[in-house]
């Protein structure tokens, strides 16, 4: 074979959370015949799998997997014309190199995105997004493999993207190897939350008095990178080996968007409450943060060596404990929001068992 399977391989050290067992074999694919033969592998012991990206949105259970564990590292990012904005990206790519690149050659619609951890080819699975901006926006297609050996493409709307969803997150067995990316050239849309906007503003008008001329959409594009990143480590939200708090796979719930039909029954508990809430199409969006901090929950909490980060309410963070101690206190926090507002939190982050 082309590469190497590995046994009894600790996968704790293989994410964010740093936790998890040992996974029974393990496999490192590098290119489109290495995932073929993985599968063929897989289909000849009848084992089970597991796709494993950047290992950011990922908690494997402390008794391990007991298959094999499928380690994405296709790489290459390839410039589909000269100083065009389209973009090949393979699966296995850290996802914020390519965000650097494409705002080092002037290019938006990924800006915002800064800073998140993990590889490209997880980006479209719960399509990540940030201030305002999510990678469906500047996906093309998304090429990939299935089980059988059999390469399929994906146009934008075949993904079905919605709020941190598609196709992928939902039993769909394709493996993405390549995603295409177009992106904008000379122009950059001005954030709107409103922490980012201040910041960027600030960074604006102190750019311009060094500079003593205006900014131009290349040097905007630097300076939202540079502020997006600016905020994100002061939520312990960038990898750091040396911040405790970073020890964690992100927003560990997503923000409940809410039908009228849904929402009407808890309006006067949630208004009394003084819950922020954002129409969004006929749609009512809740903080999950809000709702964590207002049901006995706060930044720092901290209990059977698992917390809530002292930077972010919506981070659970690892400070020695297990997986189980992990979940156990998502329930917990899930049963207490629920409780006071009868609002469901849905947990980001995929657990894997065996």
């Amino acid at each position: 074979m082309a590469f190497q399977i590995q046994t009894e391989v600790d996968l704790a050290p293989l994410t964010t959370l740093q936790m998890g067992g040992k996974a029974r074999y393990f496999v490192e694919v590098t290119s489109n015949d290495d995932l073929k033969e993985a599968f063929e592998y897989i289909q000849n012991k009848n084992l089970k799998y597991y796709i494993l990206a950047g290992g950011s949105n990922t908690i494997f259970s402390d008794t391990g997997f007991n298959g094999i564990v499928v380690k994405m590292a296709i790489k290459g990012i390839d410039r589909l014309e000269s100083n065009s904005q389209l973009f090949r990206v393979a699966a296995g790519e850290r996802f914020d190199s390519f965000v650097q690149l494409t705002v080092d050659l002037g290019l938006s619609g990924l800006e915002c995105l800064s800073g998140i951890p993990g590889s490209v080819g997880a980006t479209p699975v719960q399509n990540v997004g940030a201030y305002g901006q999510e990678v469906k926006d500047t996906i093309l297609k998304v090429k990939g493999m299935m089980p059988n050996g059999e390469s399929v493409e994906l146009s934008n709307h075949d993904c079905n993207f919605s709020y941190r969803n598609s196709r992928f997150k939902n039993g769909d067995l394709l493996v993405i190897t390549y995603v295409q990316f177009q992106l904008c050239a000379n122009s950059i849309e001005n954030p709107t939350y409103l922490e980012l906007k201040n910041l960027y503003n600030e960074q604006l008008d102190l750019h311009q008095e060094l500079q003593s001329s205006e900014p131009t959409v290349a040097d905007k594009l630097q300076i939202l990178r540079e502020s997006v990143i600016s905020i994100r480590r002061r939520k312990s939200m960038i990898i750091d080996p040396f911040d405790a708090d970073s020890r964690s796979a992100g927003s560990f719930f997503l923000n409940p968007i809410l039908s009228q039909d849904q929402y009407e029954p808890i309006q006067e508990r949630l208004t009394k409450a003084g819950a922020p809430v954002h129409f969004v199409e006929n749609q009512v969006k809740l903080s999950a943060a809000w709702l964590v901090e207002n049901s006995g929950f706060y930044r720092g909490y901290t209990e059977n060596g698992v917390g809530i980060s002292n930077s972010h309410s919506l981070a659970l963070v690892n400070r020695g404990g297990s997986s189980q101690e992990l979940l156990q206190l998502a329930e917990k926090i899930k049963f207490e929001v629920e409780q006071k507002f009868q609002v469901k939190l849905e947990q980001e982050p995929n657990y894997v068992n065996h």
